[in-house]
């Protein structure tokens, strides 16, 4: 009799773990270090910050299993396109707009609005557009706020595969400046060799109009489940904004 009701016992307990994550997502992500918005760790295959707890959290709330894929942004976009991702992190309608064109991308509400600043040299720190010529950005993304200079030829891009190795450039001189998070850019830099120093410069890019969405193709209902997410446990996604540091959205 107590084995019989413990084999019942145990398929319960399987049965309820399979129901409690009864849809199994992959989110794609980007393989850099912008923490404390969000960090992957390669050597470890970890991915933290606030983001991924959001998720996390999201998912088990919602019941949805979530999984990650880290890659460069280029092969994101790619995995992104051709569906073999149910949906990536970070996105905006504002970023390579030309490749959007035919699909059905949905957008979440914010989840995170941006401070960006221009990080420079601080000989630079009044440094105006005019005599900017050489930014540096993370590979794959869009500096979308300076896109005009950009396609004008006056601003030329250099790019890396980190945010750290941004920084360490533009301390170097072989960049004048990189867009960057300001609360990110504030951690890498007390990460980062006590010499590094750089200022910002508040001529140069305007700090507010940019924000991070979860998006995905095709399955809108994901999407809705998020943004009601945020909602209606809105007091948990302000004690995790308080415990890393990030701005609320408005």
């Amino acid at each position: 009799m107590m084995k019989g009701s413990r084999a019942v016992g145990l398929l319960l307990s399987i049965f309820l773990s399979l129901s409690c994550y009864a849809k199994s997502i992959t989110i794609g992500i980007e393989n850099i270090n912008y923490y404390p918005l969000y960090a992957y760790d390669k050597s470890m295959d970890s991915y933290s910050g606030y983001v991924p707890e959001l998720l996390n959290n999201f998912g088990q709330a919602y019941g949805y299993k979530v999984d990650y894929l880290a890659l460069p942004i280029n092969r994101l976009y790619k995995k992104f396109y051709s569906g073999e991702i149910d949906a990536k992190f970070p996105d905006s309608d504002l970023w390579n707009i030309e490749s959007r064109v035919g699909y059905q991308i949905n957008y979440s509400t914010p989840v995170i609005e941006l401070e960006e600043v221009m990080y420079v040299q601080q000989k630079d720190k009044d440094l105006r557009l005019a005599n900017f010529n050489k930014l540096g950005i993370v590979r794959g993304m869009t500096p979308w706020k300076l896109s005009e200079v950009i396609e004008s030829g006056q601003l030329k891009v250099l790019e890396a595969d980190n945010p750290e190795l941004l920084l360490e450039m533009v301390f170097k001189g072989r960049v004048q400046g990189v867009v960057m998070d300001r609360s990110v850019g504030q951690f890498l830099l007390s990460q980062m060799d006590q010499s590094i120093s750089l200022d910002v410069n508040t001529w140069l890019l305007e700090s507010v109009g940019g924000s991070y969405h979860l998006s995905n193709i095709n399955n809108p209902s994901l999407i809705s489940d998020f943004n009601q997410y945020l909602i209606t446990h809105a007091e948990q996604v302000s004690q995790l904004q308080v415990k890393y540091g990030i701005k609320a959205v408005d």
